[in-house]
Parts: C-alpha cells; sequence; structure tokens
C-alpha cells in the first residue's frame, strides 16, 4: 500500500472524525447544558469536531501504515478498519459523556421541578413570614451523605400557612438529574436542615401526587421527635406549583428553571402564569410572563405576555379591572420584558426608592405599584387611583436616556419633565394634550455634569411651574437660586464588587487635581505609571484605586472586583466631594 494511499484514508478518516466528534459534541452540549453565550456553546462544538478531525487523521494514517506491513494489504480494507477505531472511539466517548452527564427526568416530553413543604417543629411558634435573610432551596445529588452538584430553586416562605399548630411553607427546584441520591438543602432565618430525597431516577405517576410527611416512624417504632418534616411530589414544568389569590383573581403560576438577576437578591423564575377570574381562566390573555398588583379603588392587575410581541419586540400590557362580575380591559400600550413601570414624584426620597431594587422576574408583583399615583410605562401613563391609562410617548427629537427618565411632574399632574438625550435641555410633555417643550439648563450655573445627578431635588432648585395663557402649569427657570456645589456620583456594590465615584465633564487638569487631592486628602501614594495601562493608580490603606480619564466626559475613580471596598470608596468620594464643595474645582468644570 502506498504512502499516497494512506493519505487518501487518513484524510477521509478525518472527515468521518470531524462529523461523528462535532455529532457527539452537539449532543454533550444539551447533555451538560453548555451555554450559547458569546457563541460558547458553537465554539464548544467546532472545537471538539476540529480535535475528532485531527484525531481521525492520525488514526487513519497510523492504520494504514501499519496495515500495510501486513500480508495482502487493500485499501478497503485499511479504510474499513480505520472507519471502525474512529467510530468505536468517539461511541466510547459519548457513552462515557452520557453516563457521567446529570440528565434531567422527564414526563411526557417535558421536564419536572420538584414541589416541597416544608414543616416547622410544632414547639417553633415564630411567623416564618418574619425571618431574616433570604430564604434558599438546593437541590443536590450525591452518594452516601457526600452531595456533589446541586441547583439552587426557591423557597416561598411568604406564601408560608398555619396547618394545625405548625408552620408549612413550599417552595420548588428543578429535577436536574436522573444520577445518585438526591438532597434537598433548605435555608430560612439562619436555620438549614436537609433531606434525602426518596426519589426514582425516572419519576412516574405515583410521583406526581403529594409524599406523607417526612421523615416519619418505622411501622411499630415509637414516633420521632419534634422536628423539621417535609413532603414532596414531583410536577410538569408547564403544570401550576403555586397559585396566589388578588382579590377576585387567581394566578398560577408554573415554572421551566430559576435563575438571579442583578435586579432583585431574591431568585427569578423563566415562567408562565395565568390569570383566573371568576372560576374560570381569562380568556385572550394566552401565557402571561409579568402579572402585577395594581392597588386601586377597584381589584386590578396589570399583564403582559410575551406571545403578543410587536414589531418593536415589546409585549403587549393590559389592564383588568373587576367591577363586580364583569372584568374591564383596558389596552395599556406595549411594555419591555419586565414591567419597567416609574412612579412620578417630586419628592426626592421617594423618587430614589422607586428607582432602588427591582422585583424578580417571573412572578406575581404585589410592589411596583405600591404608591398610590403616577407610573410611566413604556407607552402611556397609568393613574392607580383612578384605574386609567392615558397613552404617551416621548417626542422622538427630545426623547431621553433610560436614567434618570422622568424627574419631575406638574402640580396639576399633565406634565412631566425629562432629561433630552445628548443635550443640556430638559423636554417638558403635556401628556393629556400631547404638546411638548424644551427648557435649557444653564450647565455652569446649575452645575449639571451627569445625568445620573439629575433628580427632583436638583430640578426643585433650578425651575419652578408658572401658571400659562392655557390655565395649565408651565415649566420655567428660576433666577434666583444659589448654585449648588459640585459633586461627583458614588456607586457602591458589595465588598468585593466594583466601586466607583465619578466626576463630569472630564479633563487632563481635572484628572491631575482628583490626584492630587487623594493624595493629600487620604493619605495616597500615586504609584508609577504601567506601561499597558491608561489610567493612573493610586494606593490608600494598602489598595490600590484606579483613576481613569474617558476623553471630555469624565473621570472616574475605581476599585475593581475582587478588591472593591465599599467602606474606603465611601471615604474617598466624601473626601472628594468636600474638595470640590471649596470651589477649586469650579473654573475647570464651568468651562
Amino acid at each position: 500500500m502506498t504512502w499516497l494511499s494512506s493519505l487518501f484514508v487518513g484524510v477521509l478518516s478525518a472527515a468521518v472524525g470531524l462529523l461523528v466528534s462535532g455529532f457527539v459534541a452537539s449532543l454533550a452540549v444539551d447533555w451538560y447544558r453548555v451555554s450559547s453565550f458569546e457563541g460558547g456553546s458553537g465554539y464548544f462544538v467546532v472545537g471538539l469536531a476540529l480535535v475528532g478531525g485531527v484525531a481521525g487523521f492520525v488514526i487513519g494514517l497510523t492504520a494504514a501504515r501499519v496495515l500495510a506491513a501486513g500480508a495482502s494489504p487493500s485499501f478497503l480494507k485499511t479504510l474499513g478498519v480505520s472507519l471502525a477505531i474512529v467510530l468505536a472511539a468517539n461511541g466510547a466517548i459519548a457513552g462515557v459523556a452520557r453516563a457521567l452527564a446529570h440528565i434531567p427526568p422527564e414526563i411526557d416530553g417535558e421536564e419536572l421541578l420538584l414541589h416541597f413543604e416544608l414543616m416547622w417543629p410544632e414547639s417553633e411558634k415564630t411567623d416564618p413570614r418574619t425571618l431574616s435573610g433570604l430564604p434558599r432551596a438546593w437541590l443536590g445529588t450525591g452518594s452516601g451523605r457526600a452531595v456533589g452538584r446541586q441547583e439552587e430553586g426557591v423557597f416561598l416562605v411568604e406564601d408560608a400557612k398555619l396547618r394545625e399548630g405548625r408552620w408549612t411553607a413550599p417552595g420548588a427546584v428543578r429535577v436536574f438529574t436522573s444520577r445518585g441520591k438526591r438532597f434537598l438543602l433548605l435555608e430560612a432565618g439562619g436555620k438549614d436542615v436537609g433531606f434525602i430525597v426518596p426519589l426514582p431516577s425516572h419519576p412516574g405517576s405515583a410521583e406526581r401526587e403529594w409524599s406523607g410527611w417526612l421523615p416519619r416512624a418505622r411501622d411499630g417504632a415509637p414516633p420521632l421527635a419534634d422536628g423539621f418534616r417535609y413532603r414532596f411530589r414531583v410536577v410538569k414544568t408547564s403544570e401550576p406549583f403555586r397559585i396566589q389569590a388578588s382579590g377576585p383573581f387567581e394566578i398560577a403560576t408554573s415554572a421551566a428553571y430559576f435563575f438571579n438577576t442583578t435586579e432583585s437578591a431574591r431568585r427569578s423564575a423563566q415562567s408562565v402564569m395565568r390569570v383566573g377570574f371568576g372560576g374560570k381562566t381569562v380568556e385572550g390573555m394566552g401565557a402571561l410572563r409579568m402579572v402585577a398588583e395594581v392597588p386601586g379603588p377597584k381589584p386590578a392587575l396589570l399583564v403582559a405576555g410575551e406571545e403578543n410581541l410587536g414589531s418593536d419586540g415589546l409585549a403587549g400590557c393590559v389592564l383588568l379591572v373587576a367591577d363586580g362580575d364583569t372584568l374591564v380591559h383596558t389596552d395599556a400600550g406595549r411594555c419591555q420584558s419586565q414591567f419597567s413601570a416609574r412612579y412620578l414624584t417630586n419628592d426626592p426620597q421617594q423618587f430614589a426608592e422607586s428607582r432602588a431594587e427591582g422585583v424578580p422576574r417571573g412572578w406575581l408583583d404585589r410592589s411596583t405599584f405600591s404608591r398610590p399615583g403616577l407610573y410611566h410605562l413604556d407607552g402611556s401613563i397609568l393613574d392607580t387611583r383612578r384605574l386609567t391609562v392615558t397613552p404617551f410617548a416621548f417626542p422622538p427629537e427630545t426623547y431621553p436616556p433610560e436614567k434618570p427618565g422622568i424627574f419631575g411632574i406638574s402640580p396639576d399632574e399633565r406634565s412631566v419633565v425629562y432629561l433630552v438625550h445628548d443635550a443640556p435641555t430638559l423636554g417638558v410633555t403635556d401628556y393629556m394634550a400631547n404638546r411638548s417643550y424644551t427648557v435649557p439648563i444653564d450647565r455652569a450655573r446649575m452645575r449639571y455634569g451627569a445625568a445620573d445627578r439629575l433628580d427632583p431635588a436638583w430640578f426643585a432648585h433650578h425651575f419652578t411651574w408658572v401658571p400659562s395663557a392655557s390655565g395649565h402649569d408651565s415649566l420655567v427657570a428660576r433666577t434666583d437660586f444659589t448654585p449648588l456645589p459640585h459633586s461627583g456620583v458614588l456607586t457602591l456594590g458589595k465588598p468585593g464588587d466594583y466601586q466607583s465615584w465619578t466626576l463630569s465633564p472630564g479633563s487632563e487638569q481635572i484628572r491631575d487635581l482628583v490626584i492630587e487631592s487623594l493624595v493629600s486628602q487620604l493619605g495616597g501614594e500615586l504609584l508609577p505609571p504601567r506601561e499597558t495601562s491608561v489610567s493612573r493608580q493610586v494606593r490608600i490603606d494598602g489598595k490600590e484605586v484606579d483613576v481613569f480619564l474617558h476623553e471630555t466626559e469624565y473621570v472616574n475613580v475605581s476599585m475593581y472586583s475582587p478588591a472593591g471596598d465599599p467602606v474606603l470608596m465611601a471615604r474617598i468620594a466624601a473626601a472628594l466631594d468636600g474638595v470640590l464643595a471649596t470651589g477649586k474645582f469650579d473654573a475647570l468644570l464651568e468651562r
């Protein structure tokens, strides 16, 4: 057998190895849930396919040369042996990968949730809903009593009920594996408990019914001591496992899985909700992704479903109002994937609170509309006091940046105020008359440096409302205000997270003055410049602080993860704001 034939066998084996390895890799993507974020799963498949192609070429060439030295070698025989080795190797790899993977069990082609209830000891009289901390639940797998992989679900302590003198609270965790023993681990109020769940590898109809309360004494044995008990069942991901009441409404929630977001410390759900009214599911609503309680003169919900997406990618939003036995539907325009409703207020504290921590996704939202008043939705203004919806859209030529959004409202509640995108100008829209106009910002005297600085307090200091010829409120700039001291924008995270203080606008002189202030006010040490860094570093209390100039837009003082120290960054911000208050930076900031 010639070398040319051997190379041809290697090339054919490489082609088969490439295809088969790619197929095995695509199976592994599902088995191991390789993320597709930024093309991760695609790179995984392509990478393993290339490895399989190279291995196939080596196997083919090696087999060809070994058989060439034997008796009566032939091209077809050599190719057959080579391909058999390639297929056998890929089959073995696929078998091992499948055996080691955590494959979730299914019923009727659907994945499952472990739906559980925890019962507190009879001696424990504290209402679980009053416990501090964040309740958590995990399902783990392992052997013996050692827990290997685990996945977090939800422990719904806010749904706790008193049953025959004992508190119980439900929760759910995705059944992510058929392997090993399953452990249920729960934490609430500083206490944690764990149970081995007698769940078969592939649950069936018997496990779809509630188990008895576990653990329980063996037949004939004395009763167990007072302690925590639990019960469980499995539900398909399309089946509701949480049913909540809101006045005459009933909200049933099913979920595929649970996840974390930056909006809330509580777990969110990839869920579907259905609303019931008068004992029937509300028609025409379909599978809802968002449902929010709207306290008002009558029971009401704001709902949206992703199956009714418009060309702009927003879902249709509907206000449901219960008027006795009648359900009134009012179109509320389009909504984001999560309600981005903003409370309209001139109170600085309420403004800040309404834009603080959001609500977890995928659940009945009882907090967003808890304050009576006006709310800006994506395409309307909702008045929860009257349960009315008024269409509203920003003028295309004067639309605002996302932050701070609307930060002022006229006394007659007809006009809203916002920052015009990319311009030191306020936009004002009378949404009742669909009329808009602008009012310029005196950037030097009003000391507006960044959009994040704008809030109702800044607005009230520099602007006022006066009656217009139409009898409605009109916005004008004050002429008698005292300029506020300049200050930066402080952003704090948890210990170890990113922390920053930002001053706008920026220049090399401003950056140098910031560095000088860090050295003189906080005893910082300016470190030698780094060849690969466009920023400067100052060591304060043994920790490095980064000072970065972004063209003429801003100067940023920051600490990066995992060294972020919110206490130190708060000290830095206080010191720098103190220097700004002396007027030392005024000439540079007001150019």
